[in-house]
């Protein structure tokens, strides 16, 4: 699959970038052929397409487990929840390398597991942090609502919380300040649903600390099949 990008003046027409994807088949496990791209190729005028992005490998579901930016950067992904769901992310590491780390066993044990313990996830990347030359990032979540937890290169992380209609209600930092806060209201009548969301100018403890200016409030509304409308 290729694109071309081109500038067009009078009658001349200059060609600015090309890009193409090149596929490869898989014989799945069903029987039937599927498609996934194996290398990326970017050029600009005059200048032959070089590889840019090479996908090196694919876990069971058919997502990438590491690629390879221009021929020198390895990234890598570790998945779980039934292999549809990136838990961690190396930049600087082949997964080849990782699995000398971590152990083929216990990333295929992983990568089958419908719901992983926090603990267990983050025993796998302090392993991982543990790659010389490597940068690790991880994230975990509450199946059926969204991501629960994500960490960052240090080690910090930041904890995602939902209400029990499966909306975002809070992100809080590792000492469960508020980072943000959402509220709602579906109620019949135009300006009486609405999202409202609160961005302290610092994390805390809680919002009725903060004067009502520095809580930073923000709404949207919506009209009877969830439309965004002006109030």
């Amino acid at each position: 699959l290729s694109e071309r990008k081109s500038r067009i003046e009078g009658s001349v027409t200059t060609e600015i970038e090309k890009y193409a994807t090149i596929y490869d088949s898989v014989l799945t496990s069903s029987g039937k052929y599927a498609y996934r791209p194996a290398r990326v190729y970017y050029g600009v005028s005059g200048i032959t397409p070089q590889k840019r992005l090479e996908f090196v490998s694919y876990n069971p579901k058919g997502h990438p487990s590491q690629i390879r930016q221009n021929g020198l950067r390895d990234i890598s992904y570790i998945w779980s929840y039934s292999n549809n769901r990136p838990v961690a992310m190396v930049e600087g590491s082949t997964y080849s390398q990782i699995q000398s780390v971590v152990g083929s066993s216990t990333l295929l044990s992983l990568g089958n597991n419908v719901n992983p313990s926090e603990s267990t996830l983050q025993s796998i990347l302090s392993q991982l942090r543990g790659i010389s030359g490597s940068v690790t990032q991880g994230a975990s979540y509450r199946p059926l609502y969204g991501v629960s937890r994500q960490t960052g290169t240090t080690g910090n992380y930041t904890s995602y919380f939902y209400d029990d209609f499966q909306r975002l209600e809070s992100i809080m930092d590792r000492n469960l300040k508020i980072i943000s806060q959402f509220a709602y209201s579906d109620s019949p009548g135009v300006g009486n649903s609405y999202v409202r969301s609160f961005s302290p100018d610092t994390a805390v403890g809680g919002l009725l600390t903060l004067a009502v200016e520095r809580q930073r409030i923000s709404t949207t509304y919506y009209d009877g099949i969830y439309r965004p409308v002006q109030v």
